[in-house]
């Protein structure tokens, strides 16, 4: 799982082209984008996370998510992560300046999808 949210805000801030691309580029690899399902007990999910952790909101709703779907998070050098309950994490390192791929802990997409 991946938090689209901030994904795209901060590549938005190079250009908005760049986060349209990246978030197709995403999809193409065969990330599935989630929408957030309010209602669907994830508002407390999100509100116990953050009322235990140092964790901005925003990145609340992404580990509510994984956890409520039994997913994995994949997050870059965020640590705060470490310490939430039944989240499960795995590490990924984007180089959107040398490739369009990015590269998830000893594989990259390319080597998975290829």
């Amino acid at each position: 799982m991946v938090t689209l949210t901030e994904l795209y805000y901060i590549l938005a801030r190079v250009s908005k082209e760049t986060a349209e691309e990246k978030e197709q580029n995403l999809r193409s690899f065969g990330v599935e984008v989630i929408p957030l399902r309010f209602g669907s007990n994830l508002e407390k999910i999100a509100a116990n996370i953050k009322a235990r952790n140092a964790v901005s909101l925003a990145d609340v709703f992404g580990a509510a998510t994984a956890i409520s779907m039994n997913g994995v998070l994949l997050t870059g050098a965020d640590e705060e992560f470490e310490r939430v309950e039944a989240l499960k994490l795995e590490r990924v390192s984007f180089n959107w300046t040398k490739s369009s791929m990015p590269k998830i802990g000893r594989k990259t997409m390319e080597s998975r999808y290829s």
